[in-house]
């Protein structure tokens, strides 16, 4: 535990919990998730979403590029415990909770960043929004069963719960911001279509 304290106790498994991206190498332009680097570690910091808030979260640092949201059931489940304890550098963060990763000294480098790898596949991004505005989620599908997938079809990624959209609160999205955050898909789209256009003119 930090400094030697007594482990808090146990932040329940219907919790969600932010994760400020503090680097840009934890989630690289183009992808969908953070990359395992933003977890590789023994222990590291997160804020219980029912006690802030996206900008709160992203406040309390100068250099947040995003923020990622995980939840604490899914979390444990492959071996990362959230616990709620306080970060002796802001007492006054309440909603401050440690991560800690299960066997990480027992892993060789390549177990770690797998491991790791399996937590950055249950994050969604969360949308930051300017002050003033709100946060819009809208829902998902939820996941197909791994049993109901033909073999050799399995997902790397599991289906998102919810995709945040950031609104200026009057119930307008911010269309920009969205499509900045996909533009990956938007490029993949796009070239299928000029795929599509050539072939069609080339017959």
């Amino acid at each position: 535990m930090p400094n030697g304290a007594e482990p808090g106790s146990l932040i329940a498994d219907t919790e969600d919990v932010y994760r400020a991206i503090l680097s840009p190498d934890w989630w690289p332009d183009g992808m969908v998730r953070p990359s395992s680097a933003a977890f590789d570690e023994a222990v590291f910091s997160v804020d219980v979403k029912s006690r802030t808030t996206p900008q709160a979260t992203a406040a309390r640092f100068r250099n947040v590029t995003r923020i990622a949201e995980f939840n604490c059931g899914q979390a444990k489940g492959i071996g990362f415990e959230t616990r709620d304890e306080l970060d002796p550098n802001q007492p006054d963060n309440l909603a401050h909770a440690h991560v800690y990763f299960l066997g990480y000294d027992t892993f060789s480098r390549n177990e770690r960043k797998k491991k790791a790898r399996k937590l950055a596949e249950l994050c969604v991004e969360v949308a930051v929004p300017a002050p003033g505005s709100v946060v819009v989620f809208v829902e998902r599908p939820t996941s197909i069963p791994s049993s109901q997938v033909p073999q050799g079809m399995e997902p790397t990624l599991g289906l998102p719960r919810e995709i945040p959209v950031a609104s200026d609160g009057s119930g307008g999205h911010d269309a920009a911001g969205f499509i900045k955050s996909h533009r990956a898909w938007l490029l993949v789209v796009l070239a299928l279509f000029v795929l599509a256009l050539l072939w069609v003119l080339s017959r």
